[in-house]
């Protein structure tokens, strides 16, 4: 099945004919290159996506957002167009690119926000990139392989996913804690042990022989072996 692409749009008002010209080409460049990875990942998707590049300040933290799955964002540091750094920033575009695809893509079968899926589907898009990279990219390595180091081992680990538990089902019995539990695990200003604990479990998953388009269809308590009860055993 073909995957049905993206189409650009040009966000924040009229573009700049001279900012537009220094962007455009590497944006059809690195979408096109985004494309051919997501394929190569045999991922197939149905809903056609739409994806909107702005102009953002350099102190803005995010790549990149996605909405839901039709709409993603691309966010270009205005000093990069200014300087004409684009092109030497084309393979972390082209990853952002996939990064964001990845977590539009996933939204076409679950698109509720919760702590769990967030931690799966960053763990997913943060893959998608490495294994990408790894294909299409020169001198590119797995990144995440030992990403484990970072959130201990043993008892150490269960513990940490137990809290990561423990804060999926206080967001599930009271919506006003939703944010501030994803802020706690989540957020770029601060801990993104989230991020970290999905890239681990979805490193597991694939260590164990599962494929990576077979990982974007199941659910995220699969996909981080946790179990949806009030009580998690290990």
């Amino acid at each position: 099945m073909e995957n049905p692409g993206i189409k650009i749009a040009w966000g924040g008002g009229p573009w700049r004919k001279n900012h537009k010209r220094v962007v455009r080409e590497n944006i059809y460049d690195a979408t096109e290159l985004a494309e051919h990875g997501i394929d190569m990942l045999d991922v197939n998707y149905e809903t056609p996506k739409l994806m909107t590049i702005w102009r953002v300040a350099k102190k803005d933290p995010a790549a990149g957002v996605s909405h839901d799955a039709t709409n993603f964002d691309i966010h270009i540091p205005v000093h990069h167009i200014k300087h004409r750094k684009i092109a030497s920033h084309f393979a972390d575009l082209t990853m952002t690119i996939v990064h964001e695809m990845t977590h539009s893509i996933r939204s076409e079968k679950f698109e509720e926000s919760n702590i769990f899926e967030d931690a799966a589907t960053e763990g997913l898009a943060y893959m998608s990139e490495d294994l990408v990279a790894s294909e299409i990219l020169v001198d590119s390595e797995i990144a995440f392989n030992g990403v484990s180091n970072h959130l201990g081992h043993g008892s150490d680990y269960d513990s940490l996913k137990n809290r990561l538990h423990n804060s999926h089902q206080v967001s599930l019995e009271d919506e006003e804690r939703l944010n501030i539990e994803l802020d706690q695990w989540f957020s770029p200003y601060g801990s993104m042990l989230g991020v970290a604990l999905g890239i681990n479990e979805v490193c597991r998953r694939l260590s164990e022989g599962n494929e990576f388009n077979d990982l974007m269809q199941w659910p995220a308590e699969a996909i981080l072996d946790v179990s949806n009860s009030s009580t998690l055993h290990y």
